[in-house]
């Protein structure tokens, strides 16, 4: 089982932690909760909690381990993981549960941390270019120089970089592909979530979707954005009745109870580079994914 993410609503007051767990996580007795809880397996708000009685309210966030799950453990980067490399960049594919960059709680694994293991004689030259959700695995650009960072924060900025990606989605769809257009909010604090707001006051994001397949209650979607917000595809699929196999954030908790990890894939980057070259680069999903299970 899967860490499981929370954020604590239809709390009306504060509630005991082991008493409002219980009613958002209806599967799980309140004498498992406690036991997690007891055993240093809960969370709030990013700190370790081991009292039941802990009050909780609306928008706090709780993360719970379950005694059984064993700390990832992400494998050293290796020549299957580089695309390309020169003077000036690496594409290389980042696995999943791999931070973009350093976080406050495990500030050594990152991806350039990651890539500097293998390539320890450009461990002082690699800068960060751009982001993915640490679930979410593929293309990425390392940049070995500012100058080329610069070059290709400009690039990102003016949309000039083209992405896709593949989604696992719950649900079914009746369209062959379609452009979405929503404002979306910045991340909550409390709830680490986006929203779509009903006005133009938001971030504005755009994607066009492609079904790929589809069979049973899975669709597999080809997700081509044009901006770059937070969340962007995990938010704009769950409001076409679309939500990412194993999205514990805008999922459903019950549906997404067996999956792994967030079926989410940078598969594709184009874009002209430093040298003024086109370049476009692909990659498979992982094979974790086993899509014949799905689509056979």
């Amino acid at each position: 089982m899967n860490p499981i993410d929370i954020t604590i609503a239809n709390c009306p007051k504060k509630e005991r932690l082991d008493i409002a767990l219980t009613g958002q996580l209806p599967e799980m007795s309140r004498r498992k909760i406690r036991k997690i809880i007891d055993s240093g397996g809960c969370y709030l708000n990013k700190k370790r909690v081991r009292v039941a009685s802990r009050l909780v309210s609306n928008g706090d966030q709780l993360k719970l381990y379950p005694p059984n799950i064993k700390k990832r453990v992400i494998a050293p980067m290796s020549k299957k993981d580089l695309l390309f490399q020169n003077d000036d960049y690496f594409i290389v594919c980042k696995p999943r549960y791999l931070p973009s960059q350093a976080t406050r709680s495990d500030s050594k694994v990152h991806l350039c941390a990651w890539v500097a293991e293998y390539f320890p004689e450009f461990k002082s030259k690699l800068k960060l270019v751009h982001r993915l959700d640490i679930e979410t695995s593929g293309l990425m650009i390392v940049a070995l120089n500012i100058k080329t960072q610069k070059y290709f924060f400009e690039l990102f900025k003016s949309r000039e970089i083209q992405k896709e990606y593949y989604a696992l989605c719950h649900g079914k769809v009746f369209w062959k592909s379609k452009s979405v257009v929503d404002y979306l909010s910045k991340i909550s604090q409390h709830s680490g979530k986006v929203r779509i707001l009903t006005s133009d006051d938001g971030l504005f994001a755009k994607t066009y979707f492609e079904t790929i397949d589809q069979k049973g209650d899975f669709t597999l979607m080809n997700c081509k954005p044009s901006t770059g917000r937070s969340h962007q595809l995990r938010i704009q699929l769950e409001n076409q009745s679309l939500p990412i196999v194993g999205d514990k954030k805008y999922g459903n908790v019950i549906q997404n109870k067996s999956a792994d990890s967030l079926y989410l894939h940078a598969k594709k980057l184009s874009f002209i580079d430093p040298d003024q070259k086109e370049q476009s680069f692909e990659i498979d999903v992982p094979s974790y994914w086993d899509l014949k299970k799905y689509f056979a």
